[in-house]
């Protein structure tokens, strides 16, 4: 069971790159005239985060026998689902050929190093 939750863990850490990988590329794509929207990969990354989280959670306190500080994963939770709802929302808006503000980008990269920062100094 602990190679199932090295695994998942790992899967968590590749959908945080594919977050700050699509912000990157959204980020450097948008000099000049270009709008700055939020691009498959990172819709991908952040869903991959929550769900993978939650898989972490569930297999840490039930079968790895981890001790978690659930106000922290509550947090974290939380900052998750805001990077998942402002990159969902900009894709959308994006998809309908309307203007993404820069700032739900910005945001949404934001919040998701935030979010690794919590995880690792907290």
């Amino acid at each position: 069971m602990d190679i199932i939750y090295g695994l998942i863990v790992g899967v968590h850490m590749v959908g945080f790159a594919a977050i700050m990988v699509g912000y990157y590329f959204s980020w450097s794509a948008s000099r000049g005239n270009r709008p700055m929207f939020p691009g498959q990969v990172m819709v991908i990354g952040a869903r991959t985060q929550i769900i993978t989280g939650l898989i972490i959670v569930g297999l840490g306190s039930t079968l790895v026998d981890e001790d978690y500080n659930y106000i922290k994963i509550t947090a974290k939770l939380l900052v998750a689902l805001a990077v998942a709802w402002l990159v969902e929302k900009g894709a959308a808006q994006a998809r309908r050929h309307e203007y993404v503000q820069p700032k739900l980008v910005h945001a949404a990269g934001l919040l998701a190093i935030a979010n690794a920062l919590m995880a690792s100094l907290w």
